[in-house]
Parts: structure tokens; sequence; C-alpha cells
């Protein structure tokens, strides 16, 4: 989805409000710690923002129109 879709969807404050909060968040890389300390992440970024989400339905946190396809 782009970012224009989203806004169209989305009622204006809380499109502001993601906005302002993408505007100012940071990219920060891994690389120092997984060359100095040998990490790695134990979820990649889409799989825990899915394992997150089918919580909150789960839970009863978050109304979806139909089954979720991932």
């Amino acid at each position: 989805m782009t970012w224009e879709e989203f806004r169209h969807n989305t009622p204006p404050e809380h499109a502001q409000a993601s906005w302002e909060h993408l505007y100012r968040s940071h990219f920060c890389s891994i690389e120092k710690a997984t060359a100095l300390l040998g990490y790695a992440p134990s979820h990649q970024p889409q799989a825990a923002v899915l394992e997150s989400v089918r919580w909150l339905i789960h839970h009863d946190e978050l109304k979806v129109a139909g089954p979720l396809i991932a």
C-alpha cells in the first residue's frame, strides 16, 4: 500500500499522526552488533508484524472483516 492509499483510507487525524511518526523515525543498522557480538535477530520484521497482528486478532484487540491471509 502506498502512502497516498493509506492516507486516503485513514481518518485525517490518524493519517497525520502516522505521518509525523514516520517522518521523525530513524533507521538504525545492526551491522556493528552483528560484527562485534554475532547478533542475529530472532524474527524478521515482516514476521514480527504478522505475529503481532495475529495476536491482536486472537485476543479480540483488533477486529478484521475477514480471515487473515499471509
